[in-house]
């Protein structure tokens, strides 16, 4: 039970910074409309992970510690959210591999000549498997380990070779930069953060820099054959396909959805200049700097020894200790 209470009482922390690096994410994106690039938001996921903290505290206390009574049942709470949510992450995997089972191989000799072009483009020297599945998506790539593309077969016969060739550009692009395994780690950093709502909506933007990321590097392989209007307008068309209602039931797109495809087409149609890059880059790492900064100071009134402590001779001794 004690290392439990400690583990709880590091989570506070980390979880807090992380929350403030979610905040000041957000201000940079949605209010400076600085250009917020996928490695920015891996910062956020290490700051949901790992404590840094000043050279002169420690992490676990010497002492024996004496929490309040409301610790204990907030920490109950926590450690019980924790089990729930990995069991469900367990059965989700579990249900994944085998609706993954139930795809077959696509045998479109055309579509799987497609598919080595676009890796052969991006550089991408290993072909993963190609299936054919019902999704609501219209195409998905799976698999940390055993890559594999799952397409939608109703939906591909909808679609143009150029807009085909953007979208299984667009899945290779998550295998080739390890998008998923960043992703299922992000999931396991979000259950022991389960109790920051913050964490959650970090999580979110992280997936959408993801896509964000993919939607900026297919520009760049297919320059002068998929413009950035084409490719916008490729992911209304999939928007479309993949919708569940009627057009005329004016429920064809969910709010979040509208909002986040939004965002990903005013990114596409609105390249940054290497000017604003640059500018972002040199912001967004001020305030990666400032929640370092912030850190260091934090952990100095939560972490062994406490600020109590700091004057003289018990602060000296406790420090020596």
């Amino acid at each position: 039970m004690t290392l439990l209470n400690n583990v709880f009482y590091i989570l506070i922390f980390v979880s807090a910074m992380g929350g403030l690096f979610t905040l000041l994410s957000l201000f940079a994106g949605c209010v400076l409309k600085l250009s917020v690039p996928l490695w920015f938001s891996i910062c956020g996921m290490v700051l949901y992970a790992l404590p840094l903290l000043s050279p002169d505290v420690t992490l676990f206390s010497p002492e024996e510690q004496i929490w309040q009574p409301g610790f204990y049942g907030v920490r109950t709470v926590w450690a019980l959210g924790i089990l729930l949510l990995l069991a469900g992450k367990f059965l989700r995997t579990v249900l994944a591999h085998q609706s993954l089972r139930r795809c077959r191989p696509c045998p479109d000799p055309a579509l799987l000549g497609l598919c080595s072009r676009c890796a052969l483009t991006l550089g991408i020297t290993k072909l993963p498997a190609l299936y054919y599945g019902t999704l609501k998506q219209p195409a998905c790539a799976t698999g940390v380990f055993r890559p594999a593309i799952i397409l939608n077969e109703a939906v591909e016969k909808e679609l143009t070779e150029d807009q085909l060739t953007a979208v299984l550009s667009h899945e290779l692009l998550h295998l080739r930069q390890h998008h998923l395994l960043w992703e299922r780690i992000y999931d396991f950093v979000l259950i022991l953060n389960w109790i920051n709502p913050l964490a959650w909506i970090a999580r979110k933007e992280f997936s959408l820099r993801c896509e964000m990321d993919c939607d900026r590097r297919v520009l760049a392989a297919w320059a002068g054959r998929i413009s950035p209007g084409a490719y916008a307008r490729a992911m209304l068309r999939l928007m479309e396909l993949t919708s569940p209602c009627s057009p005329d039931s004016g429920e064809a797109a969910g709010a979040l959805r509208f909002l986040l495809a939004k965002r990903r087409i005013r990114a596409i149609l609105h390249k940054p200049s290497r000017r604003k890059i640059w500018l972002s880059g040199i912001g967004l790492s001020l305030l990666l700097a400032l929640i370092l900064f912030l850190s260091l100071g934090f952990s100095r009134q939560h972490f062994y020894p406490y600020p109590a402590y700091r004057s003289g001779s018990e602060y000296t001794a406790a420090a020596k200790g």
